[in-house]
């Protein structure tokens, strides 16, 4: 079987971009507790979403990376590789339009 060489290209350009982005996904985790900070934030539902959120955002990027190489080398299913691969960017774009007042 050949293996189709502009999507490993694409792919491996998207998993870096990726893995750079968990770096800073990380950094976002780590703050997102100072949503916390003023007083009586603990009872609003919204604080809680956004806490999950940026919270859960490394976990996203994570297992998109894992399941994409997974796709990519050992499914050969090119397409989806690349759909999940763009899964974190839809996560993050879902994040910033919900919060963005």
């Amino acid at each position: 079987m050949q293996i189709n060489s502009t999507a490993i290209n694409f792919m491996s350009i998207l998993i870096k971009f990726i893995c750079i982005a968990v770096v800073v996904a990380i950094v976002i985790a780590m703050v997102s507790p100072m949503a916390f900070d003023s007083p009586g934030s603990t009872e609003s539902i919204y604080t809680w979403i956004f806490f999950l959120s940026t919270f859960s955002l490394p976990a996203v990027i994570l297992i998109s990376v894992m399941m994409s190489f997974f796709l990519l080398f050992k499914s050969k299913l090119y397409n989806k590789a690349i759909i999940v691969s763009l899964a974190p960017i839809n996560y993050f774009a879902a994040i910033f339009l919900l919060f963005n007042t």
